[in-house]
């Protein structure tokens, strides 16, 4: 197990790299959608003409369908840019230990953002026609285990339990930065199997969100430490 000084080597150069890269990449991703959709543009208009045909098609089928759900598509692209911007911040040591107050409201923002946004996931899953009922089950079971993390972690820190908090807070974040993780094992999977992306749906979810999942669960084993209570300040 690292001791202190290797933790802080391991969030300087894995932790928050990795974690930026992912939020960066689901914050494009839905600000991307939800341009689309507000405007009834194409989320591939820079692209299109170096992607094959097919790929083409079947994105040009899934924008026409989320613009056909247009309100719940904002909610849900508003909602999980919030969270995303501000989730990964919560596990800023600097702004933690000097500005607690920034810490805490930016905190509830993101948990507060965070239940519309798994919320509209639930919804699209029960509606969509795109992955069946495989693609379903992966996000009803990590969108499970994320609306699981969201109370944890909140029910952690008003108990004072910030070892505990701090891992729940690893879980929701390293499954709402899935999504972009799942965007990027689309391509290898597209590469390898050559066949279109919405046949390829289910498989780009499960393996992609367990990834990040997996990989949260190796972090906080790695980096566990001791718990220790400390007075929840209100504010």
């Amino acid at each position: 197990m690292p001791d202190q000084a290797g933790r802080a080597r391991l969030r300087r150069w894995v932790l928050w790299p990795g974690l930026g890269v992912l939020a960066a990449l689901g914050v494009v991703a839905a600000i991307g959608r939800g341009v689309a959709v507000a405007t009834g543009g194409s989320t591939i208009a820079w692209i299109r003409s170096s992607l094959p045909p097919w790929v083409v098609q079947d994105t040009e089928f899934a924008e026409a369908w989320f613009a056909s759900w247009a309100s719940l598509t904002l909610v849900h692209v508003v909602a999980g840019c919030v969270f995303l911007t501000l989730a990964p911040f919560q596990f800023s040591t600097g702004i933690r230990q000097r500005h607690p107050r920034i810490h805490r409201i930016t905190g509830r923002i993101a948990l507060i953002a965070a239940i519309p946004a798994v919320a509209s996931g639930f919804l699209f899953a029960a509606i969509s026609p795109f992955g069946g009922p495989e693609a379903a089950a992966a996000i009803y079971l990590f969108g499970t285990i994320f609306v699981v993390a969201l109370v944890k972690a909140f029910a952690a820190i008003r108990r004072g339990d910030v070892a505990r908090h701090r891992e729940w807070m690893l879980r929701l974040v390293s499954i709402g930065a899935g999504i972009a993780t799942v965007r990027v094992v689309s391509i290898p999977l597209l590469v390898i199997t050559g066949r279109p992306p919405l046949e390829l749906l289910a498989a780009s979810f499960w393996l992609g969100l367990g990834l990040t999942y997996g990989a949260a669960e190796l972090w906080i084993r790695w980096t566990r430490i001791p718990a220790r209570r400390v007075v929840a300040v209100p504010g």
